[in-house]
């Protein structure tokens, strides 16, 4: 087996893990419909980007015309266009990742730090020793928590284009452990009142970092909305609510 197929293997294997960690097994395996499969595919093409290093090579349509060429030929099994295919894979392939990562990086970071600062300057922020950007919302009539209790709470996520990534406010509020929430959201929840509310802008290394999430792509800058319903103390039972 040659490096360029080891590689197409461990993306997929990689998102394949990821993606269903931390979900139950299915019950029964089901078949796809093959009006599905098209769909199917189109979305696995869409996470090797969000969810392996690809996504972060800045491809133009040129390049990306040169890595479905590659691949169509692997999988056709037709004559590699030039000798010493997995060798020449091996060493040009990490050293142009390194390259595009690092400038993708590089990119990201000062549209990151050039956005916070923006976000910084507006009215009613509050810029936290973290780097985190807290907005008071409304104000609460209860008790704060502390990082040990447990809270319940909707939100809403967005990234910094304004698009909505996960929310629970029409559903069933979140009860978790402080010490479970990402660093920013527990910075935000700390600073409300039982009933009160809030949103903090938070940046990549105190939420999803470089890697991001399922739905919150790599190096994102991401916000939360926050609404304080209540909160359990570990030692000492239901923490009373107005």
């Amino acid at each position: 087996m040659n490096q360029t197929k080891r590689i197409a293997i461990a993306a997929a294997l990689a998102i394949a893990l990821s993606a269903t960690a931390s979900q139950p097994p299915p019950l029964a395996p089901a078949t796809i419909a093959p009006a599905d499969i098209p769909k199917t595919l189109y979305a696995f093409g869409v996470l090797v980007h969000q969810r392996t290093p690809l996504g972060q090579m800045e491809l133009s349509p040129k390049d990306l015309d040169a890595v479905i060429a590659g691949y169509r030929d692997a999988v056709l099994k037709k004559k590699p266009k030039f000798e010493n295919e997995s060798d020449f894979a091996a060493t040009k392939f990490r050293q142009f990742l390194t390259e595009r990562q690092e400038a993708w990086t590089k990119a990201t970071t000062k549209r990151n730090d050039a956005y916070l600062e923006q976000v910084a300057a507006e009215t009613g922020a509050e810029k936290l020793p973290s780097g985190a950007i807290f907005f008071p919302g409304k104000a609460g009539s209860g008790p704060s928590p502390t990082p040990a209790d447990i809270v319940t709470f909707s939100y809403k996520g967005t990234l910094s284009s304004g698009q909505q990534f996960d929310s629970n406010a029409a559903g069933t509020p979140t009860e978790l452990p402080m010490n479970q929430l990402i660093p920013c959201m527990s910075e935000a929840i700390v600073r409300l009142n039982t009933g009160g509310s809030g949103k903090i802008v938070c940046s990549p290394a105190l939420a999803f970092g470089p890697r991001g999430s399922q739905k919150v792509p790599a190096n994102s800058v991401v916000a939360f909305d926050i609404n304080l319903i209540k909160f359990v103390a570990p030692d000492a039972g239901k923490v009373p609510t107005p």
